[in-house]
């Protein structure tokens, strides 16, 4: 008598196989879109506080409001009094994300 696997037998541990391997399958590419949006949230973030860094360090004068980054990007600057401004600056790094929105105030 031949020994052996039967069909049953094959057929059975190749879904086993196949349903560990998909298992595998989606962490990995779970693992490489949250890299993927990792990477482009921080570029983004740092972009903005880099933007937020010159706009402090310009002159109180200077201070206005504009679009930057390709229209991805406002900033908004608002006069409190006559001696501080408000400066908000809002960048749409992803359009299915909430968008990065740094706030910071300027004194003359």
């Amino acid at each position: 008598m031949r020994r052996g696997f039967t069909l049953i037998e094959v057929v059975v541990s190749l879904s086993i196989l196949v349903l560990i391997s998909s298992f595998f399958f989606y962490f990995f590419k779970t693992g490489i879109e949250t890299q993927k949006y990792s990477r482009d949230y921080f570029a983004a973030l740092n972009l903005a506080q880099q933007t937020i860094e010159e706009i402090k360090s310009a002159s109180f004068e200077a201070l206005t409001s504009r679009i930057f980054a390709g229209n991805n990007g406002q900033i908004t600057v608002k006069n409190i009094n006559s001696d501080l401004r408000e400066i908000t600056l809002t960048l749409i790094w992803n359009p299915k994300r909430h968008p990065i929105e740094l706030y910071t105030l300027r004194a003359r």
